[in-house]
C-alpha cells in the first residue's frame, strides 16, 4: 500500500472518530455528515489503492 492510499484511509479514519465525538455532544446533524464525508474518502482511498495496484504491474 502506497502512502497516499495510506495518508486517505487515516483521514478517513479521524473523520470518523470526529463524527463519534460530534455525536457524543449532540450534533448529530453534523455527525451525520461526517459520516458520510468518511464514506466518501474512504472510497476514495479504495479506488486510489486499486489504481496503484494495477500500475504497479
Amino acid at each position: 500500500m502506497r502512502i497516499l492510499s495510506k495518508h486517505t484511509f487515516l483521514v478517513g479514519l479521524f473523520f470518523i472518530l470526529l463524527s463519534g465525538l460530534a455525536a457524543f455532544l449532540n450534533h448529530s446533524g453534523f455527525a451525520l455528515r461526517l459520516i458520510v464525508l468518511s464514506f466518501w474518502i474512504i472510497v476514495g482511498g479504495s479506488l486510489l489503492y486499486i489504481f496503484e495496484l494495477k500500475n504497479e504491474k
